[in-house]
């Protein structure tokens, strides 16, 4: 009896002890499915695993998740010069942010620019940003006449495609997502370019 009695209280202190980096780490890595890469930049600082973990105990995406704070967040931060403590983020918005990115409502390019926007800019929410600037996926968008004239426009990059370079591709899509504000889904414009100029 008194050796159980001696490991709960062990097991109580341990169960109250906070989490080591390496240990969070590994949980992220086997529990939730993040790269290693993904769970020691997420381990690195408190505040920063901390946030990540409050979204997922909120349902978000684990992988998005991980995504948006390893890559979007801490490259403006970096390219800012601050330091995560001096800014306010709530994970409510980026909440929204992951489920808009999960269903496929919003592509990266404008991602990048609501979040750019909601750190240094006048600090919106990023999922208000991308309605108030019409940026999210629009599915009434007519892309196929959107591809069409930028054919039409282009007759030589086509010229070009035809002529077996691959790389004009990227040219016209970019095109096409700059025309659209980016309010289409960039797989469905490579699909159909592919299929337009096949054909």
């Amino acid at each position: 009896v008194k050796v159980s009695l001696e490991q709960e209280q062990i097991n109580k202190i341990k169960s109250e002890m906070p989490e080591l980096p390496k240990q969070k780490q590994e949980r992220f890595v086997n529990e939730l499915g993040l790269t290693e890469y993904d769970a020691q930049v997420l381990c690195s600082e408190l505040e920063l695993g901390n946030l990540f973990e409050e979204l997922v105990k909120n349902n978000a995406d684990s992988k998005i998740a991980a995504q948006l704070l390893t890559r979007e967040l801490l490259s403006i931060l970096n390219h800012d010069s601050l330091s995560f403590s001096e800014v306010e983020i709530s994970a409510e918005a980026l909440l929204d942010l992951i489920n808009l990115l999960k269903e496929g409502k919003v592509n990266d390019r404008n991602v990048k620019q609501a979040m750019i926007n909601y750190i240094s800019g006048d600090k919106q929410a990023p999922k208000a940003y991308l309605e108030d600037n019409e940026l999210l996926v629009d599915e009434s968008i007519d892309i196929d006449k959107i591809i069409l004239e930028t054919l039409e426009g282009n007759e030589e990059a086509v010229a070009d495609f035809k002529g077996g370079n691959e790389k004009v591709l990227n040219f016209l899509a970019g095109l096409i997502m700059r025309e659209t504000k980016g309010a289409v889904k960039i797989d469905e414009v490579m699909q159909k370019l592919k299929e337009k100029l096949s054909s």
